[in-house]
């Protein structure tokens, strides 16, 4: 099911990007000064070129069109080919989807796709600190809360092929091979925040601090490096969940780039921003742990997750860096698509390089905002646990 709807997304997006596009054009030849704005006949003949360049469009892509046109069934087989793979090597059903917890861990029950997940995660941790390697084995105990959005984890969300498919007709149609270029990095940075996101809320039940809650109280006595290895742990875990959707991500931009004729220099640039713009992610969406600390404390296990008071401060407060992350990109390239041949092609290759400069700089800023909190809610918490 999550992968039907990661291809009715992304043809959506597709879609619905290209339609639009149609809207500027059929104002540009329609509107030809400000006195034919007022007049009725203006907008008859706007809305009758729109059915038309439609109709047209949906000819041509019925009929068969030049590839930069519709680049779209490359970027198809790429992520198809993707996906199967990826099925290939778990070699394994997709997880069932029940919550009963008796059923999953009876007998009867058989390794699944997730169970392979699971092992692979505590393989690939064996080695790792302590504090990870207790996230893993809590993620293996309660798996049921994991079974059910497995898929919606770890393959590319619907919203976030959504943005894909946008950005690849945005590119498709550029005016130039820079413009291009940051129509694909604005894409991969919305969708890979958006993946983060909604990772981080799916493994709320098990990442939660309140499901630490009697631990905290040992880490409140141990050096503050102790808490934030806590914090690591949680970054590195949810950045390991996220690495699927983002090796399907780089597969699917790469290739698309290079079918629409992409100089190798710029694709080499959109496979580093789409690498570090996934590892930034989620740093965005845990810098904030030190703050969730008193929450955290006075919450059960039970009531973490969507609704809870930690949820809603760790919620908002991810907020803040995607405005000049993800939104203020996607405003700059939204302008450089609607002014076309009227930007040069310094301007969005400018802008491509500054999304990838603005996620190298965001990482350490924000891992020093996390360490500068953890003193201040390392006092106040365990001052109100002394309190109790």
């Amino acid at each position: 099911m999550a992968i039907l709807i990661g291809f009715v997304m992304l043809a959506l997006g597709w879609t619905v990007t290209r339609l639009l596009l149609h809207v500027p054009q059929a104002i540009a030849d329609t509107v030809t000064n400000v006195d034919l704005i007022l007049r009725d006949d203006t907008w008859h003949q706007f809305i009758d070129t729109i059915i038309e360049r439609v109709r047209a469009d949906l000819g041509g892509a019925l009929g068969g069109v030049d590839l930069r046109t519709f680049a779209m069934w490359p970027t198809c087989a790429i992520i198809v080919a993707a996906l199967m793979g990826g099925v290939l090597l778990l070699g394994r059903l997709p997880p069932v989807l029940v919550t009963d917890r008796d059923h999953l861990t009876s007998r009867t029950h058989r390794p699944d796709a997730l169970d392979t997940w699971l092992m692979f995660l505590r393989t690939l941790t064996r080695r790792a600190g302590m504090p990870l390697r207790v996230q893993v084995r809590r993620l293996m105990a309660e798996r049921w809360a994991l079974a059910q959005r497995f898929w919606l984890i770890i393959l590319p969300t619907g919203e976030a092929t959504f943005f894909l498919g946008g950005g690849a007709v945005l590119a498709a149609t550029a005016a130039s091979t820079e413009a291009a270029l940051l129509m694909l990095i604005t894409a991969a940075t919305v969708a890979a925040h958006n993946q983060a996101t909604e990772a981080r809320a799916a493994l709320a039940p098990v990442l939660g601090l309140a499901a630490e809650r009697h631990v905290i109280v040992l880490y409140l006595q141990a050096p503050p490096g102790s808490m934030r290895a806590l914090f690591r742990a949680r970054r590195v875990l949810l950045a390991a969940h996220v690495l699927p959707a983002a090796g399907i991500t780089l597969i699917g931009l790469g290739g698309y780039a290079s079918a629409i004729g992409l100089p190798w220099l710029l694709v080499l640039l959109l496979v580093a921003s789409i690498l570090v713009v996934n590892a930034v992610a989620p740093i965005v969406q845990w810098f904030m742990g030190p703050l969730l600390i008193p929450d955290a404390m006075n919450e059960r296990t039970f009531e973490q997750g969507t609704g809870s008071a930690a949820e809603t401060v760790q919620s908002t407060l991810q907020a803040l860096p995607r405005y000049p992350l993800v939104v203020a990109p996607l405003l700059a390239s939204a302008f450089v698509a609607m002014a076309g041949d009227l930007i040069p092609p310094a301007i969005p290759l400018s802008l491509s390089l500054a999304i990838l400069v603005t996620h190298v700089i965001a990482a350490p800023l924000l891992l020093f905002a996390e360490r500068s909190w953890v003193g201040n809610s390392y006092r106040s918490a365990r001052d109100s646990w002394r309190v109790r």
